[in-house]
């Protein structure tokens, strides 16, 4: 399925594709490949070992999501890695919230820029996401426990029209 959309404040065409399976590249059907698992956390791991010396908390969980936990990948999708973790549990965050965001936010795109990994051609992007975020996407996969968080549905596709312009 195909969608074509103009957006008339920008004039861009966006075009938004909908696959009927999931990355073949990521997945076996809807599971996860073992080895890439594997990698994925040993990678999520390093951005840890990277973020942790300061504020030195427990990782909760490690997630996929995105386009490539979802049925509208393309060639062009990266790989979304959440490194879960309760920021309330950083000691500063009481007294200085806003700085700790800041900091992990520094600290990530420090990450990605200096190690620009890849799987395939796509690109890894790693993020310390906040246990207490809102985190809405139609498809999230718990590395760490090999299990749907929030198993997609080919048939139903959520646009982030906000992301994407992002991006």
């Amino acid at each position: 399925k195909t969608e074509t959309v103009i957006d008339e404040e920008t004039t861009m065409i966006k075009e938004y594709t909908t696959q009927s399976t999931l990355n073949p590249q990521i997945w076996h059907e809807d599971h996860l490949k073992p080895k890439l698992r594997e990698k994925f956390l040993k990678i999520a791991n390093a951005f840890a070992d990277f973020l942790l010396p300061i504020i030195d908390v427990e990782i909760r969980d490690v997630t996929l999501t995105g386009s490539n936990a979802n049925y509208n990948w393309t060639d062009k999708s990266d790989i979304d890695l959440h490194v879960l973790i309760n920021y309330k549990d950083i000691k500063a965050y009481d007294s200085n919230a806003a700085l700790v965001r800041e900091y992990l936010m520094a600290k990530k795109s420090i990450w990605n820029n200096n190690y620009p990994l890849t799987f395939r051609g796509m690109q890894i992007e790693l993020y310390a996401q906040d246990t207490n975020e809102p985190h809405a996407s139609t498809g999230v996969f718990s590395i760490m426990q090999n299990k749907w968080i929030e198993k997609p549905d080919s048939d139903v596709v959520s646009i982030e029209d906000e992301a994407i312009d992002r991006k």
